[in-house]
């Protein structure tokens, strides 16, 4: 990687290839500070100040954003700190590169000024306000009021209660749906770790799974064609980054549910219908989707993978020649049971396990197993803080995760 010259952090010292490399160090000495899951390189090198040279023990293309948008620490103030996993920072040492600095902080707005130490052009804008609002029906209608200028969130019906309000001045990324350009590839990430839901550490249940997903379904219900339906499994975003794409991947996905697919892929890994579950050694294939519910296209998705999988998976499935029909059964199992045991979508912070919602998203660190929405995703940077919205969390690499994640 190679590095912009003369920058400085915003306290006056020189930014440099020390600072990058001195950060991915950090995170694989810390692996519980490495909340980004950037995959761990087996050298780092900086020939000059300018230049960081990463080695890994296999290609890292699915992984190049979540590397490239790690953010990187100042050397000079966090070498000191001897517990990065829990440090709390002082606003004095709040520092960055870019070209804006927080000015202020509050639950309820943030504000930033401008970085006089940026090495870039002076930003025309010279004051920006991030308030914050808890759903997107209350950041919509502060958009089409006037109130904020620029959004990051679902808008349904964009056309008719954005652009058509001014059409002068208000404008999407694309003007034509779907209005998302190819920013992030939509993820169900699954916790092959769960204690709840040992299932999901057997790669033939997650293979299973995606093949269950509608994904064309919840692009044009959901998603409101905002977004196409992901065309493969190897999670680069498409069609941005088609060069490192592994040919054999390419159009892996299906835009539908694969009904034989799903059952050829767990008879052969041992499971059979019982009562009309996906069942091995007495145990169902049982999982949850968490998310956030007042991101309402996702929570939409979230309900809609979940009551899916769950309705479906009593039909008899069709012979493994037989296309999948209407009604078919189309992923493993899932049953009405609590929290963590069947496939069902609720908020982390509700006590009602009959609640749906949806996941706080961010970027898998390995090719997801059940990447359903586009690769012509949101804006990018999807959930990346909006000017005078609130950002939603790294939005850019959303992911569903699964309990116990």
């Amino acid at each position: 990687m190679t590095l912009q010259s003369g920058v400085k952090w915003s306290d006056g010292k020189p930014f440099s290839s020390a600072d990058v490399a001195f950060t991915f160090n950090l995170l694989q000495k810390f692996p519980a500070a490495n909340t980004g899951n950037v995959p761990t390189a087996t050298s780092i090198t900086t020939p000059d100040a300018d230049t960081v040279v990463m080695n890994f023990a296999a290609p890292q293309s699915a992984n190049f954003v979540g590397i490239a948008n790690q953010m990187i620490l100042p050397q000079h103030l966090w070498a000191s700190v001897t517990n990065p996993v829990n440090a709390v920072i002082p606003a004095a040492q709040a520092i960055g590169t870019g070209p804006y600095l927080v000015d202020s902080f509050s639950t309820q707005d943030i504000t930033y000024k401008v970085n006089p130490s940026y090495w870039g052009a002076k930003p025309k804008v010279p004051r920006i306000s991030l308030p914050a609002y808890a759903t997107n029906d209350a950041a919509t209608l502060a958009l089409a009021s006037g109130d904020v200028d620029l959004t990051g969130n679902d808008i349904a019906n964009v056309q008719s209660v954005f652009v058509a309000k001014d059409p002068a001045h208000n404008h999407l990324f694309q003007s034509s749906a779907p209005y998302y350009p190819a920013g992030n590839t939509v993820s169900l990430l699954l916790n092959n770790k769960s204690a709840d839901a040992p299932a999901l550490a057997d790669a033939k249940v997650r293979q299973a799974i995606s093949a269950g997903v509608d994904r064309a379904s919840l692009a044009s219900q959901c998603e409101t064609d905002y977004e196409a339906p992901a065309t493969s499994s190897g999670g680069v975003t498409l069609p941005t980054d088609s060069g490192a794409l592994d040919p054999a991947l390419t159009n892996d996905l299906q835009s539908g549910p694969d009904a034989a697919k799903v059952s050829s892929l767990l008879q052969a890994d041992g499971y059979a219908r019982t009562g009309g579950k996906w069942t091995k050694g007495g145990k169902t294939i049982k999982f949850t989707i968490i998310d956030p519910n007042s991101f309402g296209d996702y929570w939409c998705d979230a309900k809609a993978i979940a009551a899916g999988l769950d309705a479906r998976a009593s039909t008899s499935p069709p012979t493994a020649a037989t296309p999948a029909t209407p009604g078919a059964p189309r992923s493993p199992t899932a049953t009405s049971t609590p929290p963590c045991t069947g496939v069902r979508a609720r908020p982390p912070s509700s006590a009602s396990s009959s609640s749906w919602t949806r996941a706080a998203p961010r970027r898998s660190a390995s090719p997801p197993a059940a990447t359903w929405s586009a690769t012509a995703a949101r804006r990018p940077p999807r959930r990346s803080p909006p000017t005078r919205t609130r950002p939603r969390p790294r939005r850019r690499r959303r992911r569903w995760t699964p309990c116990n994640s």
